[in-house]
């Protein structure tokens, strides 16, 4: 594709949301509808994020399953075909496509450290990206300067596959992708901001967080943003 939004067009819009994007999640883990079966699939926006040569559209789809509309989070990349030895970005591929000359997959963007870095740019620069379905705002709190995160930080992505997937940024932040979006207040983000402005310690204080504010005025968290916390072994 030439550009990143011709995936909003048809006729690959529609191939998308009626053929691809059916299939392929029903393979996803974080996917909570697979028992009951889809009846459709919609594209609800697609917002760009990041530069030239790494596009990426901010996205969230609506999946209707017995007559229940569910929102989901995907944020969609290109893959190159020259960089499709990275092992994520490849076993998430949506759907092989050419972007100009280049021939390449569109993938799951958070599998994708372009993605990662322009997310903290993002929040770094206080971003505001408008879209057709509310404004999508980067939300720093005063902790996430100190860290010093820059492009040279290096992104590890988190082994355990949860509903919601996770990277860590730097060794000092961790950055969560909320999968299901659903509006009002989010208790994770609530608690963290409360917690980490009372200055209390013994939690990961939030960073940030990105939050789609909708026509109603109501917030739906996308990211968030927290320090992590090394330890030995996991929770089972």
């Amino acid at each position: 594709k030439k550009r990143m939004e011709e995936l909003l067009e048809a006729p690959s819009r529609t191939l998308l949301e009626q053929a691809v994007l059916p299939s392929w999640l029903a393979n996803r883990r974080w996917f909570a509808g697979k028992d009951a079966g889809i009846d459709s699939v919609h594209m609800a926006y697609g917002v760009r994020l990041g530069d030239a040569q790494h596009p990426v559209l901010l996205s969230e789809i609506e999946v209707s399953s017995q007559g229940q509309v569910s929102r989901y989070q995907l944020p969609l990349g290109f893959l190159a075909e020259d960089q499709v030895g990275a092992a994520l970005p490849q076993q998430l591929a949506l759907s092989r496509v050419r972007r100009g000359r280049q021939v390449g997959l569109v993938t799951d963007a958070f599998s994708l450290e372009s993605f990662i870095r322009a997310v903290l740019q993002g929040l770094q620069a206080q971003t505001v990206l408008s879209s057709s379905d509310g404004e999508i705002r980067f939300e720093p709190t005063p902790r996430l300067a100190e860290l010093g995160l820059g492009a040279e930080s290096d992104v590890r992505y988190l082994s355990a596959e949860q509903s919601n997937r996770s990277v860590v940024i730097g060794g000092s932040l961790v950055l969560k992708l909320i999968r299901k979006v659903a509006s009002g207040v989010h208790p994770e983000l609530e608690m963290g901001a409360y917690l980490t402005a009372a200055g209390f310690e013994h939690i990961s204080p939030l960073l940030g967080s990105v939050v789609r504010r909708d026509a109603q005025g109501d917030d739906n968290l996308l990211m968030i943003a927290q320090g992590y916390l090394s330890n030995q072994g996991d929770a089972w």
